[in-house]
């Protein structure tokens, strides 16, 4: 046994990792988690002019996908193309 070596530090140091490590895979698990469906969902949003209110269809990142006259056209389009429509008021 090397000079100095404490069993219980060995001990507790692989502890310490296998506890950091269950930290790290929780936190994945739940980012997962929390991605899970944004490939599916849109959300439509109001964009109000001077003379004229429109409505967008974005991506769950953000990214405006189209926009259209009514709010009923574009919730129908998104369902269209297989995406889950939120309204954002």
């Amino acid at each position: 046994m090397p000079r100095g070596y404490s069993g219980f530090v060995g001990v507790n140091m692989r502890h310490k990792m296998e506890t950091k490590m269950q930290t790290e895979r929780t936190q994945l698990e739940e980012l997962m988690m929390a991605m899970v469906g944004l490939e599916t969902m849109a959300y439509i949003k109001p964009l109000i002019g001077e003379h004229l209110t429109q409505y967008a269809v974005f991506a769950a990142d953000g990214t405006q996908l189209a926009v259209f006259e009514s709010q009923e056209t574009a919730y129908y389009n998104a369902v269209k193309h297989n995406l889950a429509p939120v309204s954002i008021h």
